[in-house]
């Protein structure tokens, strides 16, 4: 069961990774639809938020055809319907291999009107909002194209214009329901059946290290399924794909310690969505803005 729930768990995080890179939405027109990029941005380079030049030119960031345009509302429903199905998919997997647990868990463990875990959740969180805002402004070329692909994943969800409400209602929605599918599986399920897996061996090892080795376990469980494997399985021995796995891996162990210390899923699962959302709603806001700022450098330059 364990190896199933693993499978599961893993295939449509990695599937949607390889879908969602900047080249499939810019090759693929049955993921999203774009257009030609603005013919005042084709001299400009993407904006960087580490303070590094990144090396893709401006006409390389796929610009949504439809809605982007002036004061219109856009959200790129393709591309987060891919992401909505990945989670479902985890879930309805997860639950038939596990004969309703997963479910079970969510109704159960995990308290959405608890006032209490949900502000442990956002305090706990803190670090790591912390971590990733220095992973944003650091000048080290490590974050660089990390940061560049999250820049062109929140691009192409929302385009290039700002529109805080329409971010924040949406990636709230979506960042609710990867925190409560990701956490539930990986640490509501997949911890719990490692140390229970390891503690049916007989090993002399105390309790706090086979908690600790299983949560080892499941957190690089986690950390793989955020893995990029497009261009093949050589793309994991990549530098950036060993920088992201370590990141992951970190965020994982953090959220496994949360759930231990507390007892109670609504806490790694608040902090999860948070952090998310910070991402998400942090990148569109201060993306925009350089796009902003480059567009009326672009015509003050033309004038």
């Amino acid at each position: 069961m364990t190896a199933l729930l693993l499978i599961f768990a893993l295939a449509p995080g990695l599937v949607f990774s390889w879908c969602t890179t900047p080249h499939f939405a810019t090759q693929s027109p049955g993921a999203c639809t774009f257009s030609q990029p603005h013919r005042y941005l084709t001299s400009l380079r993407a904006p960087s938020p580490s303070g590094v030049e990144n090396r893709a030119p401006m006409e390389t960031l796929p610009v949504p055809s439809s809605g982007s345009e002036g004061n219109k509302l856009f959200v790129n429903t393709p591309l987060l319907s891919q992401l909505l199905a990945s989670q479902l998919i985890i879930a309805v997997a997860a639950a038939i291999v596990t004969r309703g647990s997963t479910l079970k868990i969510i109704a159960e463990s995990i308290g959405y009107d608890h006032p209490a875990p949900i502000a442990l959740g956002l305090l706990c969180v803190l670090p790591l909002v912390a971590l990733n805002r220095f992973l944003e402004t650091s000048e080290s070329s490590l974050f660089a194209e990390i940061n560049l692909s999250t820049n062109l994943f929140v691009y192409s969800v929302f385009g290039p214009r700002r529109q805080p409400v329409v971010t924040a209602i949406v990636s709230l929605g979506m960042c609710l329901l990867v925190g409560t599918v990701e956490e539930t599986v990986f640490r509501g399920q997949l911890f719990p059946i490692f140390n229970q897996w390891i503690s049916a061996f007989d090993v002399d090892l105390t309790s706090f290290e086979s908690g600790l080795l299983a949560a080892l376990l499941s957190s690089a469980a986690f950390a793989a399924g955020h893995l990029n494997l497009r261009g093949g399985l050589s793309q994991i021995f990549t530098e950036e794909a060993q920088v992201l796995f370590a990141l992951q891996l970190f965020g994982a162990m953090l959220y496994c310690a949360m759930y231990v210390v507390t007892g109670d899923l609504t806490v790694p699962v608040m902090a999860h969505a948070a952090y998310d959302f910070n991402v998400f709603f942090g990148t569109h806001m201060r993306l925009t803005s350089q796009l902003a700022y480059a567009r009326g450098l672009a015509k003050s330059l033309e004038s």
